[in-house]
């Protein structure tokens, strides 16, 4: 039966060789007896339990054999767990047990140490690799060849522990044996999971992860140990990242020399210049492609980048839940992960922030660009954060309060903005549809009220808040200033408005109109224009009787004379003359947009209606319909002059008033 055997490939288990062999033979130690020049082996007490007659000896491994026994009413060859060494004799080795007895005689010029599986039909059976005078080949543990193959040389018995996915696509931890051989002047693999990898190779390069790096012809080659010996296709990402990826979707990344460089992931995703990488842990690595480098350590959990190239994760701690920290570009921990919550990135001063937590007592440390933590906050009990994200934290827009009812604020520059102390009342006043503006803390003591933002003291002007500019309010007139310098950069004008986006009707109707990208509608002389906040100018002039609401690509429509138009926002191009009685939004018709525009009414109820583009060409042609269109200005008042003003402040609600 053992002769027949038919050698297919290894299998799951290798056997690894202890270190200690004293532990495994009950003490039997290998021992030269000087003046016989032979090897034998001395049991805990220095005594000979095997009489010294070999010339050399090796400690005793544990190892699987087979062994001819009954099972149930028949006899069959079973493997028994036994412990073996390789000695030699006369240029021979072989195999002995503990009891001085043969597993199999000394026969063979060489034997590899380490037993590995095989496979012989649809039975497992422990090997070993030996050589005799033709070259290396595989023998069963009772000595007998199982197959004919001979090489010219063999590496040593590997083990490989990884994963893979099992039948029910769940990755599973796998162990894998190969030993790499040269046959007929190539290298190739014995392996574990199918056939012989092909001995085409000339060179063999590192093994890991059960990948071989070959050469063939001056070229390097990914052998997959898992996957039968599959060549892995080297491919590249966008951001020109390369990597090799197992069949069952096990991804590396290789460097620019085609090295590997990371651990197995389960998946990668692009953020332009970096990648994400999940393991089959489900922790995070990030590589940058500029720089090369991967993080130091895998991550539990990560955030987007800022636009300095941060990004926030988080690892595990001790109790079960999470620390986070910051990480540069480079991968570098500027913020350790140690921290209750940090900032998403760095901020126009150059810091970033975390909030520290022990004991229910909070402290917030600022960071330089550097990693180096500043002066620490006074501590705090309770942090009300009014950024409206549930994931960057910014202390200047937050109140920090203790149990005592002390309270405070930190500023963007890492120092105390509103000191900690007892107040009548302490409040934030910010623009609830823009959570990005500069917020203003009011504080009220002994009847007197101070104003902060995020830049200092503001006591004097009562500020209010926009997009990217404060407005200040004197003599009932309205003004721009710049946010850093708190000077005037326009005009008064009569009104400042901000536009309303008719698509969030819900969210007007709750905080009245909001601000839509750098423009205002403004009022000057008893008319409306619109004043670009970046450009520091008038783009539309101070003519039209009413601006309505924003309604496609940046178009707005505007009356003037009692007729309508419509102009752009971003240019103050007139894109549609104020020639109709009526204008609405723009809608979708097909794949263009299009206004309805009302010429007049021809009779009680007809009206002359047409079609028109966001660019003013009436694309339809006249129709005659029993309703006109309305002038869109939002619906607020149809009779337009200082009531519709009115309604226009009205409608600020608190991002004004």
């Amino acid at each position: 039966m053992r002769k027949s055997v038919i050698w297919q490939a290894l299998l799951v288990l290798a056997l690894v060789m202890v270190s200690a062999a004293s532990a495994w033979a009950d003490g039997l130690t290998p021992k030269l007896d000087e003046k016989k020049g032979k090897w034998g082996y001395v049991d805990a007490s220095g005594e000979w339990a095997i009489k010294p007659k070999f010339d050399s000896a090796g400690e005793f491994m544990k190892g699987q054999f087979l062994s001819f026994e009954k099972v149930g009413d028949r006899y069959d060859y079973i493997y028994v767990e036994e412990l073996y060494a390789i000695v030699s004799q006369k240029g021979k080795y072989g195999c002995l047990k503990t009891t001085g007895k043969w597993h199999f005689k000394p026969k063979f010029l060489d034997i590899k140490p380490t037993q590995f599986m095989g496979s012989k039909d649809v039975k497992n059976i422990a090997c070993m690799l030996v050589k005799d005078e033709q070259g290396w080949g595989v023998i069963d543990t009772d000595g007998n060849w199982v197959s004919t193959d001979r090489y010219e040389e063999t590496g040593d018995i590997q083990t490989a522990q990884g994963t893979r996915r099992d039948a029910y696509n769940n990755y599973c931890t796998v162990y894998i044996s190969y030993i790499a051989a040269r046959k007929n002047g190539k290298w190739g693999f014995i392996h574990c999971f199918g056939n012989d990898i092909p001995f085409i190779y000339d060179k063999i390069g590192k093994i890991q992860n059960g990948i071989a790096e070959m050469t063939r012809d001056g070229r390097k080659y990914f052998v997959d140990m898992y996957g039968s010996g599959q060549e892995m296709v080297v491919k590249q990402f966008e951001n020109k990242v390369k990597y090799i990826k197992r069949s069952y979707g096990g991804i590396f990344l290789l460097d620019s020399d085609m090295n590997i460089i990371s651990e197995e992931y389960d998946n990668c995703r692009i953020n332009g210049t970096y990648l994400l990488c999940q393991n089959t842990r489900e922790e995070y690595d990030i590589y940058n492609a500029e720089t090369k480098k991967l993080n130091a350590r895998p991550y539990y959990a990560y955030y987007p980048w800022g636009e300095n190239g941060c990004a926030r994760v988080e690892v595990k701690n001790y109790r079960g839940g999470n620390y986070v920290g910051l990480l540069d570009k480079e991968g570098r921990e500027i913020i350790p992960c140690r921290y209750a919550k940090v900032s998403e990135d760095f901020n126009d001063k150059g810091l970033a922030f975390a909030m520290e937590e022990s004991g229910g007592v909070c402290r917030i440390v600022p960071y330089t660009r550097e990693g180096k933590a500043l002066e620490v906050s006074p501590a705090f009990n309770e942090f009300s954060d009014y950024s409206g994200s549930a994931y960057d934290f910014k202390p200047w827009k937050g109140i920090m309060e203790k149990d005592n009812g002390e309270k405070g604020v930190m500023g963007s520059d890492g120092k105390m903005l509103v000191p900690m102390g007892m107040y009548d009342a302490l409040t934030v006043k910010r623009d609830y549809n823009n959570p990005d503006i500069p917020y203003i803390f009011i504080a009220e003591k002994n009847g007197k009220t101070t104003y902060y933002s995020e830049n200092g003291t503001t006591e004097g002007v009562d500020y209010k808040l926009n997009e990217y500019g404060n407005v200040a309010k004197k003599g009932g007139k309205y003004a721009f200033v710049d946010r850093k310098t708190k000077k005037v950069t326009s005009k008064w004008f009569e009104s400042i408005i901000a536009f309303r986006d008719p698509a969030e009707t819900n969210y007007s109707n709750q905080y009245g109109f909001f601000v839509y990208g750098p423009v205002f509608i403004v009022k000057d002389g008893g008319k409306y224009g619109i004043y670009d906040v970046q450009k520091g100018k008038l783009i539309v002039p101070c003519v039209y009787e009413g601006i309505g609401s924003v309604l496609y690509n940046d178009r707005a429509v505007v009356q003037q004379n009692g007729l309508c138009g419509a102009v752009n926002t971003s240019t103050g191009a007139v894109v549609i003359p104020p020639k109709y009685i009526g204008l609405t939004h723009f809608a979708y018709y097909g794949a263009v947009a299009h206004a309805k525009a009302t010429y007049r009414k021809e009779g009680e109820n007809l009206y002359r209606t047409v079609a028109v583009n966001e660019n003013g060409k009436e694309i339809d042609g006249t129709q005659f319909l029993d309703y006109g269109s309305e002038c869109d200005l939002g619906h607020y008042d149809e009779g337009m002059g200082d009531k519709m003003d009115v309604m226009y402040r009205k409608n600020m609600g608190g991002v004004m008033d």
